[in-house]
């Protein structure tokens, strides 16, 4: 068993190198998200193709099978973290039927809303944290319940990993969070 777990160990060491040397200068990509736009109800156009969101989801859909991590952040000289949090917090415990993340008992003094990762189908959790996803049992923060009318305006960046790194893409979600205290979303 000891040489098993060495092995595995050598498996990670190796995977994190070669995504470190091939992305030596890594990019993050971003995006705008008016939560005005939330307010989107056309049964002839799916959001994903709508004229304001149709490019960033093309975007997504190009590296559908990758894991990535994701974060929303919002502008503190627009919103307080606690004003958001304490929104959210109202919504989640009085009025939503949805799965929306946990959160912590009280607010934290940051400009990340949530911080997520997803194994693949980026797009898809966007879609979920939008609100427009059709599974209605899955978790997410489902923006368009409450955000439409707080002109809020959210930016959302992610980074996209190797392939076969959707086993440690838990790991870099877990840290990131741990060193950015997001609004919403417990990490342990």
């Amino acid at each position: 068993m000891k040489n098993k777990i060495i092995e595995i160990s050598d498996e990670f060491v190796n995977m994190i190198n070669e995504f470190k040397n091939q992305n030596e200068n890594l990019k993050i990509k971003s995006f705008k998200i008016d939560c005005a736009e939330l307010n989107y109800n056309s049964k002839d156009v799916h959001i994903c193709d709508s004229t304001y969101f149709k490019k960033n989801f093309d975007e997504l859909k190009t590296f559908e099978k990758y894991p990535t991590v994701y974060w929303f952040e919002f502008d503190k000289a627009f919103h307080s973290p606690e004003d958001l949090f304490n929104i959210f917090k109202n919504h989640k415990e009085n009025i939503s039927k949805r799965n929306l993340p946990a959160i912590y008992k009280n607010s934290r003094n940051t400009n990340i809303l949530y911080l997520g990762k997803s194994k693949s189908c980026l797009w898809g959790r966007l879609l979920l944290h939008l609100g427009f996803h059709d599974d209605k049992h899955s978790q997410g923060l489902v923006l368009n319940e409450w955000t439409t009318n707080l002109n809020l305006k959210l930016t959302f960046n992610y980074c996209v990993f190797n392939e076969n790194m959707s086993e440690l893409i838990t790991l870099y979600e877990l840290k990131l969070a741990q060193q950015t205290k997001p609004l919403i979303g417990k990490h342990r």
